[in-house]
């Protein structure tokens, strides 16, 4: 398969498809559920920085969204982390869309 060809694929698949496919990349499955809700356990801040997240920006490009330092987003990232207990942003965008916060 060409790349023009893979990139439509990957197009064309949904949020959590394309999670998923990223997982299997990554080597990583998916996480269970934490027995937690979104808004229970994130700052207003926190659910800012994971909608980003999820939509793919990297720390510098969440800094100048939010007017932070990228090092204040890389640090909201790493909580989110540790709130999740998960390690890698496609996990983190896998829960973001799993729980409507994109």
């Amino acid at each position: 398969m060409d790349f023009a060809a893979a990139e439509a694929d990957g197009r064309a698949l949904s949020p959590l498809d394309a999670v998923d496919e990223a997982l299997a990349v990554a080597g990583t499955a998916r996480v269970d559920e934490p027995a937690l809700t979104p808004g229970s356990v994130f700052t207003p801040r926190e659910r800012e920085v994971l909608r980003l997240v999820a939509q793919g920006h990297s720390d510098r490009e969440i800094g100048d969204s939010l007017s932070i330092n990228p090092r204040t987003a890389m640090r909201h990232v790493a909580n989110i982390y540790l709130k999740l207990d998960l390690s890698s942003r496609a996990a983190a965008a896998e829960f973001a869309f799993r729980h409507d916060l994109v």
